[in-house]
């Protein structure tokens, strides 16, 4: 499984917001530059990372109990990136 870090930004931003577009106010980003993003790392997990039968898209079992791996691997990528030590893929 070859997930981005920057989905796991995206979706941590998410959940923390409770919605898609807190988090695009959060990460500048637009709504649906934010669901694509979402819909890609689904696509990457396999797996809903949200339950989206609910309007505010709580996070489903398996999101939730990898919400600490994905914040330990978010901040990892942040202080690599603020060092210079990581690139973006185009």
């Amino acid at each position: 499984m070859d997930v981005d870090p920057r989905r796991l930004v995206v979706f941590l931003a998410v959940v923390r917001a409770g919605g898609v577009v807190g988090a695009s106010r959060a990460l500048h980003l637009t709504p649906q530059a934010v669901s694509q993003q979402i819909a890609t790392l689904e696509d990457e997990l396999g797996v809903p990372p949200f339950d989206r039968t609910c309007r505010r898209g709580g996070a489903v079992t398996p999101g939730a109990a990898g919400r600490r791996g994905a914040a330990a691997v978010a901040a990892g990528c942040t202080r690599r990136a603020a060092r210079g030590a990581w690139a973006p893929s185009a």
